[in-house]
């Protein structure tokens, strides 16, 4: 492949000028495994022409090709994704030059002050999970140390070296306490008392006793949460309003926000039995399956892509068959930003995959070449018809 002509379409594609067929072309060679050489070579290139006395190790780069190669899910790509995947090489490129640029050590250090534009949001960087105590108390898990921080009961809540809360020394007086994910954070975990791990979405919570006692193991969530339960001869108990799952040692995910319109259980492994407390009797679910819980009815969908409904927890969207209001409501929850529609609300259905680490501009640009015109104003993303 001629490097050169990589460049230009490079260019092409950063001035906006590159026609449909560049796109096409710049996207082919993009997917071809056997270009990685010469990508790598450009993203070097592109480095050192910034930062010529630095030795960048290109190699640790090569993932991101990967990755790039990997969001091609079917032959026929849409236009959004060939934007995509050139994006994802240039801000790849923008951020390694970021990174290696370090002042010389005969110079002194120019300190820059590196700021949002003022039309822009950026993914979530951490996590503003908090912890609800017993008693009220509210502690901001960013704010302390690992270790232990406080005790409930004869529990021991502690911060694990990743971040996780896992409660230990369980035993005595049962109270409960809530972990909040609230909007504009990244997922957080946390281990119970029996050893089950829960993760949560941004805008999601999870209910749960210090420690559990009897012939069951309960909690309540809300948003999306991702189970891994441990195994016992207890049943494992995860409710939402009048719905519940029953397990006794599996993975599986919910998504139940209040602004969707149905509750979606998906199971990855072992089984599990969901209630959806109306007249439908309780299913049973095998790993690949979901159940689809409405107000009055419930659906058993076969043949499920975990990968696609795990996306989230696994640091991108996937967008795979999405409706603009969908994909609007998952971006209000990451971003923390208000969606307000201006018009008829376009009828699209995307496809494809996005990384969540992009600042709300990127994902505008992509909206835009996807046909769908949006703007930023402060924190409210506008969608109106052209």
């Amino acid at each position: 492949m001629d490097e050169s002509r990589l460049t230009y379409l490079f260019e092409q594609y950063e001035s906006d000028q590159a026609s449909d067929e560049e796109l096409d072309e710049l996207f082919a060679i993009i997917t071809n495994e056997a270009n990685n050489t010469a990508l790598l070579s450009y993203l070097e290139h592109s480095i050192r022409e910034t930062t010529p006395d630095q030795l960048p190790d290109i190699e640790k780069w090569r993932p991101v090709i990967a990755k790039i190669i990997a969001s091609q899910t079917s032959r026929r790509i849409n236009r959004w994704w060939r934007y995509a995947a050139a994006a994802v090489i240039t801000i790849a490129v923008g951020f390694v030059v970021h990174y290696v640029s370090i002042p010389k050590k005969e110079e002194a250090p120019v300190v820059s002050k590196q700021t949002a534009p003022v039309h822009d949001v950026a993914a979530p960087a951490s996590a503003n999970a908090f912890v609800t105590l017993a008693d009220g108390t509210t502690i901001v898990l960013d704010s302390v140390s690992n270790g232990a921080f406080a005790k409930q009961g004869s529990a021991q809540l502690v911060k694990l070296a990743d971040g996780a809360i896992a409660y230990q020394g369980a035993g005595g007086k049962v109270v409960y306490n809530t972990l909040h994910n609230p909007r504009g954070s990244k997922v957080v975990n946390l281990v119970l008392a029996d050893g089950s791990t829960v993760w949560l979405n941004a805008a999601s919570s999870v209910t749960y006793p210090t420690g559990f006692t009897g012939d069951r193991r309960a909690v309540q969530i809300t948003g999306e949460a991702y189970f891994e339960v441990a195994k016992s001869k207890v049943p494992f108990i995860v409710r939402k309003g009048d719905m519940q799952i029953q397990v006794l040692g599996t993975h599986f995910n919910v998504n139940a926000y209040d602004n969707e319109n149905n509750i979606k259980v998906t199971l990855l492994e072992g089984s599990v039995q969901v209630d959806a407390g109306n007249t439908n009797k309780p299913v049973k679910l095998r790993p690949g399956q979901q159940a689809e819980v409405y107000t009055n009815t419930m659906r058993l969908v076969d043949k499920i892509d975990t990968s696609r409904i795990m996306a989230w927890k696994n640091g991108y969207f996937d967008f795979t068959n999405t409706d603009l209001p969908n994909m609007m409501r998952q971006l209000e929850r990451w971003y923390d930003i208000t969606v307000a529609y201006q018009g008829q609300i376009p009828h699209i259905i995307f496809k494809g995959q996005m990384d969540r680490g992009v600042r709300l501009t990127d994902v505008i640009r992509f909206l835009n070449a996807f046909g769908v015109n949006a703007r930023l104003e402060g924190r409210t993303l506008i969608v109106y018809g052209s």
